[in-house]
């Protein structure tokens, strides 16, 4: 949330969100649904997000589900 109040207009963006675990891997860094909602308020777009070492996925945050934080449209 910090990276999105920095940016001047958000809107139309596409957010990249990366996460480490204690190894120095890539880890899941699904982002929660309180993020959602601060990115889609701010116009966010897209977010894309590390899975794992090797994977990553996508969504458009006007696919988004809200009842059971689940999604209509995941894919890469």
């Amino acid at each position: 949330m910090n990276a999105i109040r920095g940016v001047v207009d958000p809107s139309g963006a596409t957010v990249y969100v990366a996460r480490l675990d204690s190894f120095d891997n890539m880890a899941l860094a699904k982002p929660c649904e309180y993020c959602i909602k601060h990115m889609e308020a701010n116009g966010i777009y897209r977010v894309v997000f590390s899975v794992s070492e090797n994977d990553a996925q996508s969504f458009d945050l006007d696919s988004v589900v809200w009842k059971g934080y689940k999604y209509k449209n995941e894919n890469i």
